[in-house]
């Protein structure tokens, strides 16, 4: 588990890292999954509940509020309450494995969104790819 924070201003985008590093001696890799941790995926006001970021795919310019994620190939996805894939190591070569996998979070907020902080809890899931 860690945090992710940054001080966002009005129409601007803020471009924030989490690194999760792996390391397995699976002869059959690994795969890294996302998630939000509930059914509500946006960014929400730490006091007021009805103040909230939402989780939008593409894009952010500053020009409406939004947040998601891009880890190598995937860019700027909206984060779900549902497992999406971000990483997978098969492990071709049978050798003790020590990555690291940085995940980029993005975040755009506009003059609608109440100054203040804004949070929500995403599960990250590493787990052993099944033999073939």
């Amino acid at each position: 588990a860690s945090t992710v924070a940054d001080t966002i201003n009005p129409g601007q985008v803020k471009n924030l890292t989490n690194t999760i590093r792996v390391k397995t001696n699976s002869v059959t890799g690994y795969n890294i999954n996302i998630r939000d941790k509930d059914s509500n995926t946006n960014l929400v006001h730490d006091t007021t509940t009805t103040s909230v970021i939402p989780a939008l795919a593409g894009d952010l310019d500053g020009t409406q509020a939004g947040w998601n994620y891009s880890v190598g190939s995937i860019s700027h996805k909206a984060i779900t309450a549902t497992d999406a894939s971000i990483h997978k190591n098969l492990n071709t070569s049978k050798q003790v494995l020590d990555e690291t996998t940085n995940i980029n979070y993005h975040v755009a907020a506009t003059n609608a969104q109440i100054p203040g902080n804004y949070s929500d809890v995403v599960v990250l899931t590493v787990s052993e790819n099944p033999g073939t």
